[in-house]
C-alpha cells in the first residue's frame, strides 16, 4: 500500500505532469561573439541615418526615401535579434506541454465569444487571420470557434488552410472570406465560401496582394458571385458611402477605419486622435514591416513623418493599455475614409449613420438579379475578434 501511494505520489509530482517554475524561468541572454558583432552592427546603422538626417545629403528625396528603405530593411531585422535571443534563451518545456502561444490565444479567442455573447442575443461571427502563430495557433483558433459554434467565420489571408471552409460548413456556420482581386474571390466561391468581402485597396490597415479600388473590384466579384452576397470593404465611414456600396451591387458593407475613432474602441486615445486629423491625403499604401506579419505584407496607414524616429517604418495599431510614445512612433494603420471621420463618437451612434444609407441605396438590376436572399437575414454581424463591423441590408 506504501509503495503503490508512493508511486502514485511520484506520478503525480508537479516536476512531472507539468512544468516547473523553473522550466519557465529565462537563463539570460548568451552573448557570443556573433550576438556582439550583430548589436554594435545596429549600433552603426542607427548612427548613420542620425548623421545622414542631420547633415541633410540625401537630395532629391526619392534617393533620399530609397536609401532610408534600404537603411530599414537592413537595421529592423537585426534590431529584432535581442528579442529572439531572449526568447530563444528560455528552458524548453518538458514533451506534451501545450504550446504557450495556442493556449493564450484560443483562450482569447473564447473569452471574447463569451463576452459578446454576454452583450448581445443577435448572431455574430469571428475574424480569423493565420498569420500570426502559424498553423498551429489558427488550428487552435478554429477548434474554439467550431466549440463556442458561433454564426459565422470570416477568413483573410488564409488560402492556404482549404480544409477550414467544408469543416466550418460541416457545422453550420456561414464562411466570409475576405478578396483583394478577381482571382482569390473566384478561389474563395470554388472552397464554397457563404459570402466574399471585397477588400477594396482604400482599405486600412493590412491588405491582400491586390491594388484594385473597391469601386472596380466589387462589380467584378458580384459578376462571378452567382447570387451569393458580397460585401464591400474600403474608405467607407458614412451614410453617403454606404448608399453608393449598395448601389454598386454589394450585399453589404464591412467598416474598420471609422469604428476605431469610438468611445468603445480599443484604440490608444492618439490613435484615435490622430483619425480624427487626418485627411484623405494622409495615408499611405506600403510593403514593409507591420507588426505581427510577414515582412512585404500590403498594409495602408497613416505614416510617421518623424525622420529620426526609425519606428515610422513599422505599421501597427496602439491599443489603450500602450504607452503613449506607441501611438506617437508608429505609422498608424486607417483607410483613406479618414477624410470623413471628423469626431470620436459612441460606437452606436457611428452604427445608426452607416445603417441610414441602406435606406437610401437602390441595388441595380444587375446585382440584384438571381441574387439569393442574405443568408443572416437583416441582423448585423459583430465581429468579436477585430474591429470591424458588417452592417447587412
Amino acid at each position: 500500500m506504501q509503495q503503490s501511494a508512493a508511486s502514485h505520489a511520484q506520478r503525480s509530482s508537479p516536476s512531472r505532469d507539468r512544468p516547473s517554475a523553473t522550466a519557465l524561468r529565462d537563463n539570460g541572454l548568451r552573448f557570443s561573439p556573433v550576438t556582439i558583432v550583430l548589436h554594435w552592427l545596429v549600433a552603426a546603422l542607427a548612427l548613420s541615418i542620425i548623421v545622414i538626417e542631420s547633415l541633410g545629403l540625401l537630395r532629391p528625396d526619392p534617393s533620399r526615401a530609397r536609401l532610408e528603405n534600404l537603411l530599414a530593411a537592413l537595421l529592423l531585422p537585426l534590431s529584432v535579434y535581442r528579442f529572439w535571443a531572449r526568447v530563444t534563451s528560455y528552458r524548453p518545456l518538458p514533451l506534451g506541454t501545450p504550446n504557450p502561444v495556442e493556449v493564450i490565444v484560443s483562450r482569447s479567442v473564447a473569452i471574447r465569444i463569451r463576452e459578446t455573447r454576454e452583450l448581445t442575443d443577435r448572431p455574430f461571427g469571428v475574424n480569423l487571420v493565420p498569420s500570426f502563430g502559424g498553423p498551429e495557433v489558427f488550428e487552435a483558433q478554429v477548434q474554439v470557434v467550431l466549440q463556442e459554434n458561433v454564426r459565422a467565420l470570416s477568413r483573410f489571408y488564409a488560402e492556404d488552410y482549404p480544409d477550414v471552409i467544408p469543416r466550418v460548413k460541416d457545422a453550420g456556420m456561414v464562411v466570409m472570406v475576405q478578396a483583394g482581386s478577381l482571382a482569390l474571390a473566384k478561389l474563395a466561391l470554388e472552397r464554397g465560401a457563404d459570402i466574399v468581402i471585397a477588400q477594396g485597396a482604400e482599405s486600412g490597415g493590412h491588405l491582400n496582394k491586390g491594388t484594385i479600388s473597391l469601386f472596380s473590384l466589387l462589380p467584378a466579384i458580384v459578376d462571378i458571385a452567382n447570387g451569393r452576397p458580397v460585401v464591400g470593404a474600403g474608405g467607407i465611414t458614412d451614410r453617403e458611402d454606404v448608399a453608393a456600396v449598395m448601389r454598386a451591387g454589394a450585399a453589404g458593407v464591412l467598416v474598420g477605419t471609422a469604428f476605431v475613432a469610438c468611445d468603445e474602441s480599443n484604440a490608444h486615445p492618439l490613435y484615435k486622435q490622430k483619425i480624427v486629423e487626418a485627411t484623405v491625403d494622409d495615408t499611405e499604401y506600403r510593403t514593409g514591416y507591420s507588426f505581427g506579419w510577414k515582412y512585404g505584407t500590403p498594409h495602408r496607414v497613416i505614416p510617421n513623418r518623424d525622420r529620426w524616429n526609425l519606428l515610422r517604418f513599422v505599421g501597427g495599431g496602439a491599443r489603450a493599455i500602450d504607452k503613449p510614445k506607441m501611438a506617437q512612433k508608429l505609422s498608424l494603420y486607417a483607410g483613406q475614409g479618414v477624410g470623413k471621420v471628423t469626431r470620436v463618437m459612441p460606437a452606436a451612434a457611428r452604427m445608426a449613420e452607416l445603417a441610414a444609407g441602406l435606406t437610401h441605396a437602390i441595388a441595380p438590376p444587375r446585382a440584384q438579379a438571381g441574387r439569393a436572399a442574405p443568408v443572416l437575414g437583416e441582423r448585423g454581424i459583430a465581429d468579436a475578434a477585430s474591429i470591424e463591423t458588417l452592417v447587412r441590408a
